[in-house]
This record gives C-alpha cells, sequence and structure tokens, in this order.
C-alpha cells in the first residue's frame, strides 16, 4: 500500500513538473511571440514614418519655386532634424515680436529644435551693419532663413544717400550669399511711421524714399520679399483704423495693437509661396 502510494505520488511530481515546464515554456514562447510583434509593429511604424518622411521631402522638393517659408523650414527640418531662423538687421531684441512667431513657427512646424536668433547692432543702417562686419556675426549662427529687416529708418537718420543706400544692401546680400550659401535671405519692411513720414533728412529724403529705392532694388534683382509696411497699411485702411492708433507716442514705437497686427502679417506672409530654390541644396 506504501510502494502504491509512494508510486502515485511520484507520478502527480512527475506531471506537476511537466505541467510546471510546459506553462514555463508556453508562458516564454507567448512573451517571446508578443516581443517579437512589438518590434515587428515598431519596424513597420518606423518603415511607415520614413516613407511619409521621403514622400515629404520629394512633395517639397518638387515644388521648391513655389513653396510657402513655414513649408519650406518644415522641409529644411525634415532634412537636418532641426531649423534655425535669423532676424537680421531690425532693432536690437525684440522678444515682443519674436517670441510670439517663435511659438506660432514652432506650433506650425511641430519641430522640436527650432531656433530664432536676432543678429542686430545700436540704431542700425546698411552703412553700419556693413562696416562693422555683422554678416559675420549672422553667419556664426548658421541660419536657414534669414528676415532681412531692412533698415530704411536708420538709413535715413544718418543722411544715406539713395544710390549709397542701394549699393551698401547690395553688398550686404552678397555677403550674406557668400557666407551662407543655402541660407535663404528675405527681405523685410518696417511697419509704417506717422512722425518719421514727414521728416526729411539734409538729402531732403524721408524714410518713404528709402521703401521705394527698396522696391526697385527688389525688382531688379529679384530677391525675396515681404513688403509688410504697405500690408500694413492696406490692412488698416480695409478697417478704417488710424495709423496713430497702433503707434506709441513717438509715432514710430508700435504699441500693443500695432506689434500684434505686424505679427498677424508676418504670419500670413510665412504661409504665401515664394521661390526656395535659393536655399538649401
Amino acid at each position: 500500500m506504501e510502494k502504491r502510494n509512494i508510486f502515485f505520488l511520484l507520478v502527480g511530481v512527475v506531471v506537476t513538473v511537466g505541467v510546471i515546464i510546459t506553462g514555463s515554456h508556453y508562458a516564454e514562447t507567448k512573451k517571446e511571440a508578443m516581443i517579437n510583434q512589438g518590434k515587428t509593429e515598431i519596424v513597420k511604424k518606423e518603415v511607415s514614418e520614413k516613407k511619409q518622411e521621403e514622400k515629404e521631402i520629394n512633395e517639397f522638393e518638387n515644388n521648391r519655386g513655389s513653396l510657402s517659408t513655414v513649408d519650406y523650414l518644415k522641409f529644411v527640418a525634415t532634412k537636418k532634424q532641426k531649423a534655425t531662423v535669423s532676424f537680421f538687421g531690425g532693432k536690437e531684441q525684440q522678444p515682443e515680436f519674436i517670441n510670439p512667431l517663435q511659438n506660432w513657427m514652432g506650433e506650425k512646424l511641430k519641430v522640436a529644435d527650432l531656433a530664432i536668433q536676432s543678429v542686430s547692432i545700436p540704431n542700425p543702417s546698411t552703412y553700419q551693419l556693413m562696416t562693422q562686419n555683422s554678416v559675420a556675426t549672422l553667419a556664426s549662427n548658421a541660419p536657414d532663413v534669414v528676415f532681412f529687416q531692412v533698415p530704411v529708418v536708420g538709413d535715413q537718420e544718418i543722411d544715406i544717400s539713395l544710390t549709397n543706400s542701394k549699393q551698401y544692401l547690395l553688398q550686404l546680400m552678397e555677403d550674406i550669399r557668400a557666407q551662407l550659401p543655402e541660407a535663404l535671405v528675405i527681405l523685410v519692411t518696417p511697419p509704417p511711421s506717422t512722425a518719421l513720414k514727414e521728416v526729411y533728412n539734409s538729402r531732403s529724403i524721408n524714410y518713404v524714399s528709402y521703401l521705394e529705392n527698396l522696391k526697385e532694388i527688389e525688382a531688379e534683382q529679384s530677391f525675396l520679399y515681404f513688403d509688410l509696411h504697405d500690408q500694413y497699411l492696406a490692412d488698416l485702411e480695409e478697417k478704417a483704423q488710424p495709423l496713430e492708433s497702433t503707434l506709441e507716442a513717438d509715432g514710430i514705437t508700435l504699441n500693443s495693437v500695432g506689434n500684434a497686427l505686424y505679427i498677424e502679417l508676418f504670419e500670413k506672409a510665412l504661409t504665401q509661396p515664394i521661390d526656395t530654390t535659393s536655399g538649401i541644396k
């Protein structure tokens, strides 16, 4: 009887061990299958994302002659995994202008590594930007897009002739292209002013004359160009809103209303198609 019990006990132990081993093997097999499935899904996702990325690059490549600045930056970011923008020539430290634009572009681009910088000097003019070697500072940031905020007011203030203003601007553009051959460079006009429009320098030139001079240069050279000055005035005229209501008491500095409008117009310009073939190769 005892031998029989021992036999059944041994059989039970063997069966139990077998069940445990079988169950363990099944669990390991199941775990391995789940891991492999997870790896397969990851690979499939990566392949899908890669194909989508390649599709976007091809679409951008095929439309370089008519691509918005936002889409161009997406194209750059897709190729380089980052994008850098520099504002050049305007007033120093413009957080009230640059910060909202950076947030807006970041949301549009969905690029984690988006850098926006400002490169300028106190009271800039085309002459000072050139003689103080500001382009070298700009080039050190290696921007993919340069928004050249043309300092027409600065040229007015230091009495630069229209001829010399044109020469300095062309030289600056030549220097930028030489040092940043793959940067997309866009000229940007300043917002309008009530105070400066009727102020003439010793050459009988006001800032509007420098703006008209800039338009002629843009037409001759086919520079990329955001004419925010005229768009600003057109927007106010459409709304029947006086220019003074968007400026501080000095008639030059934008107040919160003016700054919001200028940013809105800039954002709109960023979504308009332009020829981006002069940028990244």
